[in-house]
């Protein structure tokens, strides 16, 4: 049974996002040494989770993942889940109906104060 709910789909997303997250930092150990090798490395490290994310995208975010590819500097993590956080809630935007409100002086509602 699937579960259209935008708001659902999207807090399901961020979970899973943030347990990915969580078992890819866990197992690494922290560096102390602040020589440029190591800071480089860390670049690097980070570079491989956001292209481990990116591949994982389904095709809805390819345009998305395209402009992250291009960044430059290329972004970190968080970055990276932001921007695809704040497409899904663009096309989340997108795909509902739109509303029309009567207006104001229009409407008959009754204010009690």
């Amino acid at each position: 049974m699937r579960n259209n709910d935008p708001c659902q789909s999207h807090l399901i997303m961020q979970a899973k996002l943030g347990s990915i997250w969580e078992s890819l930092i866990q197992p690494k150990p922290t560096h102390t040494c602040t020589c440029n090798y190591i800071q480089l490395w860390c670049a690097y490290e980070q570079m491989e989770y956001v292209l481990h994310f990116l591949v994982g995208l389904n095709e809805a975010y390819s345009s998305i993942r395209g402009q992250i590819l291009s960044m430059d500097p290329f972004p970190f993590i968080t970055k990276t889940f932001s921007l695809v956080i704040q497409e899904e809630n663009q096309k989340d935007i997108r795909s509902q109906p739109k509303v029309n409100l009567p207006m104001l002086s229009q409407s008959r509602m009754v204010f009690i104060l």
